[in-house]
């Protein structure tokens, strides 16, 4: 891609740039599309203005849209905000743009003074079969207590 003045990269290009760059560091096309969807529907919100021009007050804005007044269309129909966890996404993918565009363009990115959106992560353990059994044999409390913090991992 060529370089750009500072000025002069207008944020459907970038998105198609950055696009192209995530497809060829090897994502999955599931990966890809998501990024692209998130950052078509900023797109639209945002309009085509230059990336440079972008500042950490027009994220907030559309974070804010996101969480607040953004009605999802879902095949279920279920009109629910979007969940914390997608809202981090959308910042995930902001800022995965942002790096790109510092990266390629030297284009100073908005997201530094904007922290992360909070999600409470869900835990689960990581259970063998030869523990089932031997549980099956013992009070469900060893099991418990014998795996914490060995097999927790989170899911993100």
């Amino acid at each position: 891609m060529n370089r750009r003045p500072l000025n002069s990269l207008p944020l459907q290009k970038a998105i198609t740039g950055f696009v192209n760059y995530k497809t060829a560091e090897g994502l999955s096309d599931r990966s890809v599309d998501s990024y692209q969807r998130i950052l078509e529907r900023w797109a639209e919100f945002a309009g085509n203005k230059n990336v440079a021009q972008f500042t950490d007050h027009d994220i907030n804005s559309y974070l804010v849209h996101m969480r607040t007044e953004y009605v999802p269309s879902r095949w279920s129909r279920d009109t629910r905000n979007l969940s914390p966890k997608m809202l981090r996404n959308i910042w995930i993918t902001m800022c995965s743009l942002f790096r790109w565009a510092n990266s390629e363009f030297h284009i100073e990115s908005p997201m530094k003074q904007l922290s992360a959106p909070h999600f409470q992560r869900t835990w689960f353990y990581h259970v063998r079969s030869f523990q089932i059994r031997r549980d099956r044999l013992t009070r469900s409390n060893t099991l418990l207590t014998e795996t914490a913090g060995r097999h927790f991992e989170p899911i993100v």
